[in-house]
């Protein structure tokens, strides 16, 4: 339970929304409701229901990109990464600009950098100059480059979050793409035009 809720809690930025899935955990189970997970809705299965009315919320599927080269070994889903269940080299390119392209890139950007406690370690103790520190909050261990066919990233994002997301992108050296489009994927990296 949770979905894409829990992928856009994985982000650095974002583990608040892991909240909204326990709070709706909770809810459900003191609905009442019976929740049956991984077990495949047959007819047969939903005939023995006797229900008044069947709701299909099986969630949504990361969509494949009909690119030449997309098949490759290195090219991984955006869910995939978010989860966990793929490492990602330094040099990283995100095709796309929405919602989830966003997340990835910032997520990807900020691996690497110092955490508030370490950065306060070494403030307090004068181990670096500030700027240096500051430097080391913004670049991580990722080069991040996202590339997007639309004007602008980050279309699908409410306005107010989708620019305070946006402006970690520039901070964290993002460099994005606009009005770009990736035409293949092979052993040199992404071809655009």
């Amino acid at each position: 339970l949770g979905g894409q809720l829990l992928l856009a809690g994985a982000t650095q930025d974002r583990r608040e929304l892991l909240t909204v899935v326990l709070d709706l955990e909770q809810g459900l189970n003191e609905s009442g409701a019976e929740v049956r997970l991984g077990v495949k809705a047959t007819p047969e299965i939903i005939a023995a229901q006797a229900a008044d009315q069947v709701i299909l919320a099986t969630g949504a599927r990361p969509v494949g990109a009909d690119l030449p080269g997309s098949e490759r070994s290195r090219v991984v889903q955006a869910w995939d990464v978010l989860s966990g269940e793929q490492m990602v080299g330094r040099k990283v390119v995100v095709v796309g600009g929405g919602p989830v392209a966003v997340d990835v890139a910032r997520e990807l950007s900020q691996r690497g950098t110092l955490d508030g406690e370490t950065l306060r370690f070494l403030l307090v103790n004068e181990a670096e100059d500030p700027e240096s520190l500051r430097q080391r909050c913004l670049r991580g261990t990722h080069q991040v480059t996202m590339v997007e066919m639309k004007p602008k990233a980050g279309d699908g994002i409410g306005k107010s979050t989708s620019w305070s997301m946006l402006q970690d992108l520039k901070r964290l050296a993002v460099e994005v793409f606009t009005e770009t489009t990736v035409i293949g994927i092979d052993e040199e990296g992404v071809t655009v035009e």
